[in-house]
């Protein structure tokens, strides 16, 4: 393979943008990877920006994970705590003879019972999302 630009010359290597053969007076070296000067040069060093703005926003998606699981985990606690305190105040009631009123508790009650599942499910996700993002990030190193 020989120079674009110079086809009189051989190659020492491709540039890493467009792909075309480039001799020892074309080439630049741009974060460790050969380049053409010019557009490519600007280009691969945009593609190294792109690259490093993912990688910090993989970061911060991971810590976004982390604290969501938290949060889930703990309204799961409060919700769950709240509405087992509601149906047993309810149950006292209804065995007081205040029927409508400890009805009511008891309904309260595992309405927050059946939410805490979901916010306990939630709070899974995130975690396991948190975790899986933590051990891609370990690999990738």
């Amino acid at each position: 393979m020989n120079c674009f630009e110079h086809p009189q010359k051989p190659a020492v290597g491709m540039c890493t943008n467009c792909g075309r053969g480039l001799c020892k007076e074309c080439t630049t070296i741009v974060e460790g990877q050969l380049s053409c000067r010019g557009a490519c040069q600007t280009e691969t060093i945009r593609k190294r920006q792109l690259l490093a703005k993912s990688e910090r926003s993989f970061d911060e998606r991971s810590i976004v994970y982390g604290t969501s699981a938290k949060m889930y985990q703990q309204s799961f606690a409060s919700a769950a705590f709240f509405g087992l305190v509601m149906v047993v105040i309810g149950a006292f009631l209804l065995y007081e003879d205040e029927i409508i009123f400890g009805a009511f508790l008891i309904g309260v009650g595992m309405i927050l019972g059946i939410r805490s599942t979901g916010l306990a499910r939630a709070g899974k996700k995130f975690k396991s999302l948190a975790d899986n993002r933590t051990e891609e990030k370990a690999a990738t190193k």
